[in-house]
Order: structure tokens, then sequence, then C-alpha cells
């Protein structure tokens, strides 16, 4: 069992919140290990994010989407025992705000939780995420979206130790299965590389450039491989 499994199956809150859910993969994790539940709430601000959540979470007992802004969220003071914001921190423009605004919305002695990839991998092959991933959010933000690059260790720390909670525990996750040089998901990322060359406008400021990055970044990929970037998981008691 791993790091993440551990904890949650360790626990069974009587309301959970899941931020930012995305496609609600997060959301799912917390529904499969959880000890337990009463009710999970994954939220996003994006309809298309709403839409596949609810897609992905249908199957799951006690579970909605809803479309909300993490940053000010429609719930009372202290009404969730668990709240979650997972690999999105680097995705909002104020993440103090948000986080500030997670615990505000957990109860005392509520679990807050947090996974978050970093920059500092310790293997060629996760490098190729993180350099993927800033390659990734320089393309986003010349399409008008917030996204920043990822942080290092003491960037997630600085973030996350200033909250005042107690208890607080981080745990290292990597990527240790799977053949970096696969076939298969190199395909996969070579596609992945072709959605964000096709979105970069033909005359924007810096184009050329980034043309240019993903063509190294996809030769890169083929020479040493792909594998997750590390993240650090973390865990609050407020």
């Amino acid at each position: 069992m791993d790091k993440i499994s551990a904890t949650l199956t360790s626990l069974a809150p009587r309301r959970a919140l899941d931020l930012a859910t995305g496609a609600g993969d997060f959301a799912a994790r917390l529904a499969s290990e959880l000890g337990g539940y009463g009710e999970l709430i994954a939220v996003d601000s994006q309809p298309k994010a709403v839409a596949a959540a609810r897609k992905g979470l249908g199957g799951f007992p006690r579970v909605s989407v809803l479309q909300a802004d993490a940053a000010s969220l429609p719930f009372e003071d202290s009404s969730f025992d668990l709240v979650s914001v997972a690999n999105s921190l680097h995705h909002f423009a104020d993440p103090a705000l948000v986080l500030r605004e997670a615990l505000r919305v957990l109860a005392p002695g509520g679990r807050l939780l947090a996974l978050e990839m970093h920059r500092e991998a310790g293997d060629e092959a996760a490098m190729t995420h993180v350099l993927l991933h800033h390659w990734w959010a320089a393309i986003d933000s010349l399409g008008g979206t917030f996204h920043a690059e990822t942080y290092d260790r003491a960037g997630l720390h600085g973030l996350l130790d200033g909250l005042g909670l107690s208890a607080t525990s981080y745990a290292e996750i990597l990527d240790e299965g799977g053949e970096p040089l696969d076939g298969e998901l190199l395909g996969e990322i070579d596609g992945v590389i072709g959605n964000y060359l096709a979105r970069i406008p033909e005359e924007a400021p810096g184009a050329e450039a980034l043309r240019a990055r993903g063509a190294e970044l996809r030769g890169r990929a083929h020479r040493v491989g792909f594998r997750s970037a590390p993240a650090l998981f973390f865990v609050g008691v407020k």
C-alpha cells in the first residue's frame, strides 16, 4: 500500500471536499480508498471539467460535482471534515487565497490533504515530465489560461507550512514503475506534444521558440524516456 492509500484508508470523514477536481481523478481515489464517507463533493470552476468529472464519478455513491471557484467557495465555515487539492496549486493565480478558503470550510480537527508535483526530479525520465509541464504552462499562459511552472520543495513547504496547521506531515511520491522508453507511452507523449504545438498561435510572441522547444522535448523523451514527476503529499490537521 502506498503512502497516499495508507492515509486515505485511515480516514472516514462525514463530509469531504475535493477542490479543482478536473476530471475527478483524485475525487475517485477518495471515493474508492477512504475508510468511509458520508458525502463527497468535487468542485471545479471550468464547465468542461465539471462535465468530465460528473461522467467519471457517476458510479460512486453520495458523490456530487459542482461548478465553483476554489477561491470563493459556496459553503459555510467549518462544514467539511476533509478538504483535498491535488496537482492544482500551480494552476491558481493566488494559491494562498485558495488554501485559506479551504481552511475556512474545514472543521476543527479536520484534515487538509495536498498532493502537488514538484520540479526536483531525481532522474532524467522524470525531469522530462517537469520540462514538458513547464512548456505546457507557457503555452496555456499564452492562450490566456493561468498556469505557472511547478514548485520546488522549498516553495511548497513555504506555502503549506505557513497555514498554522497541527500534526503536519509530508511524504515524497515517486513514479517507480513502468518502462520510461515504452513505445506506447512515448506515442501518447508525442500525441500530447502535437496537440500543444497546434495550440501555439502563428504570430504570437515567442511562438517560434515554443515550437522549437516542443521539438527538443519530443527528442528528449525518445532519448531518455518519460516518467511522472515527483510529488509531495501533505497532510495537516486544523
